[in-house]
């Protein structure tokens, strides 16, 4: 389960924000890496887009910036410009246990893993004075996932959700956790709960209880949605798996196989990108399945959490938790 698990850490009162405007950039560059032995076409590096952090999770793009927070007692949510940047500009310090966040047009959402004492916290993209605290009193949320103005997160034991403009939380519904990964598509929202071994939903419009869309998995990790398929990683069997993006059982298909670790993906039009961890790789595939996955960035320490834009893939190197060793990352697709 890794950091996705319940986050143990003390409540932290002082916090602290910064504009993000002005972010230097950065020069970068591409070195060649060594073929893999199952790449159809050799990957690179990467380019670096910051450096010498600690356990960069959760990663966020928009047209200007990426957004990561790294992962700790002290963690810090920050920003850098997508051209890259020497000093991140950091939006949030002593941020307990950012393992995911959520994203408006203006505004980033995030929550404090802490037991019992975890919280929902929100900060504007180009800045705030202090986080604005939407909701106290939850048990290590893990996952965030934003439809319209409406938030859902996973607490220890439930989905809960809230407006986001005046937020009293609520129990969507509960299920036992924990759970790994939400996310929403506008008509049903779906989950990855690590306790169960299961990927489940519900529509929008609620449930009694969670439908099990997939069940017998082993550790099921992050989740993708397009208009027609739901995905998620299956990180101790190295696959990607899918089922029709509907609150029905399914029998998954095994999308891609082969990458060790297999964390975070993301998915645009015509791709799935996934992070292989202990593999060191970032993979991409062919929607909707392929036989051998490319390798486009190869030589990784630690491959993390990913994200895309039209142009671009961006992912986190946590360096297995070396401290100052992590990364953003980038490469056009």
């Amino acid at each position: 389960m890794g950091r996705d698990g319940a986050f143990l850490g003390l409540l932290i009162a002082v916090m602290g924000c910064h504009d993000v405007a002005d972010v230097p950039d950065a020069e970068a560059g591409v070195e060649a890496a060594a073929p893999d032995s199952s790449v159809i076409e050799a990957g690179v590096s990467g380019i670096t887009i910051a450096s010498t952090l600690t356990k960069p999770d959760s990663l966020l793009v928009d047209n200007t910036n990426v957004y990561w927070a790294t992962f700790g007692p002290y963690g810090a949510v920050m920003a850098c410009s997508l051209a890259g940047c020497t000093t991140p500009a950091i939006l949030a310090n002593e941020q307990a246990g950012v393992n995911d966040m959520a994203m408006s047009a203006t505004t980033l959402y995030w929550g404090l893993q802490m037991a019992n004492f975890g919280a929902i916290r929100s900060c504007d993209k180009s800045g705030c004075s202090f986080p604005a605290g939407l909701a106290g009193a939850q048990d290590a949320p893990t996952a965030y996932a934003l439809d319209g103005t409406t938030l859902y997160w996973a607490d220890r034991n439930a989905i809960m959700k809230c407006d986001v403009g005046s937020c009293t939380p609520t129990t969507f519904v509960s299920t036992p956790g924990p759970m790994s990964s939400i996310v929403v598509d506008g008509t049903n929202v779906y989950w990855t709960n690590y306790g169960s071994a299961s990927v489940q939903g519900c529509a929008v419009s609620g449930c009694s209880a969670p439908t099990d869309i997939a069940t017998s998995q082993v550790h099921p990790g992050r989740m993708a949605v397009d208009g027609a398929s739901i995905y998620w990683t299956e990180n101790a069997d190295g696959q990607v798996l899918s089922c029709p993006a509907a609150v029905t059982a399914c029998t998954p298909t095994i999308v891609a196989s082969g990458c060790d670790g297999a964390w975070a993906l993301a998915a645009d039009a015509t791709d799935l990108y996934v992070t292989c961890n202990f593999a060191g790789t970032v993979m991409r595939c062919d929607k909707p399945a392929c036989t051998t996955p490319t390798v486009i960035a190869s030589g990784q320490s630690g491959p993390y959490a990913i994200a895309l834009d039209a142009t671009t893939v961006y992912w986190t190197n946590d360096a297995h938790g070396a401290s100052n060793e992590g990364s953003v990352m980038k490469l056009a697709k």
